[in-house]
């Protein structure tokens, strides 16, 4: 959506009751309803811009004063920095609102990415004493070779089902253990290994401790398209859901406001 930012404690205020307006389990308001009746119960934020961030704890603030209207339902807040500490565009909003759940980009970052060690145990830290203090942190990652970059060049940071298995061994018995994130369904469908698809081997990772069939260290990944589109709102953006063909990394870490995968459907 190129450049955006905030630009006033107002102004996040009244974007984040637009969203709610918009989106959540609410028959007030004046905007158009995209869903109808259907609602969301959560948004998150994958900020990749450092403009203005001093204020999304307001929009955050603003939706969570809604979310406490609507007691007989959960609701959340997450969002997917980046992994060097300090973030450089999300540290500020982390350490001022609350998030329920943070998927951490343990990828194309350096250091902190895989081959080297993950700096998972220094996020744990870096949210202590902060309102995301109890945030659930999950591992992302690559869902192929592919899925880094759009290109061979990202397959660094790719970590086969048996490497996965190890880094949530080394991980999930902390306080703050939340799971795996991949970037994304589409290219974890093109990414067989064993029979299992990436997100798969996922699963069976967080429920047995193994891959699917064995190591999983053979992996046919058919070239993709790499295509993106995306529709934009006046406050936020929407990505379309993948239909087969990966989508460009760089097509949709770019939005502003993504909606959240937590959807009521009545």
């Amino acid at each position: 959506v190129g450049a955006y930012s905030l630009t006033s404690q107002s102004e996040a205020e009244t974007i984040g009751q637009n969203l709610w307006d918009a989106y959540g389990n609410t028959s007030g308001g004046s905007v158009p309803r995209p869903f109808g009746s259907v609602y969301v119960n959560g948004w998150d934020f994958d900020i990749e811009a450092n403009s203005g961030n001093q204020y999304y704890q307001y929009l955050i603030s603003k939706l969570r004063s809604n979310f406490a209207s609507d007691s007989a339902h959960t609701y959340y807040i997450t969002g997917a920095p980046q992994c060097p500490i300090p973030e450089p565009n999300m540290g500020e909003i982390i350490t001022a609102a609350k998030f329920d759940y943070l998927w951490v980009q343990f990828y194309n970052n350096g250091y902190c990415s895989y081959p080297n060690t993950l700096n998972y145990d220094d996020w744990i830290s870096y949210v202590a004493g902060t309102p995301s203090a109890d945030a659930k942190l999950v591992i992302g990652v690559p869902a192929s070779e592919l899925g880094s970059t759009g290109t061979s060049s990202g397959a660094v940071y790719y970590q086969s089902p048996s490497v996965l298995a190890s880094t949530v061994a080394s991980f999930d018995t902390t306080s703050n253990w939340g799971g795996i994130m991949m970037w994304d369904a589409a290219f974890s469908d093109a990414n067989v290994v064993n029979g299992c698809n990436y997100a798969q081997q996922a699963a069976s990772i967080l429920k047995t401790g193994s891959p699917c069939g064995g190591t999983g260290t053979t992996t046919t990944s058919p070239t993709p398209t790499t295509t993106s589109t995306s529709t934009t709102t006046a406050t936020s953006t929407a990505t379309a859901t993948a239909t087969g063909t990966p989508v460009a990394q760089w097509g949709q870490v770019s939005t502003t406001i993504l909606l959240s995968l937590y959807m009521n459907t009545f």
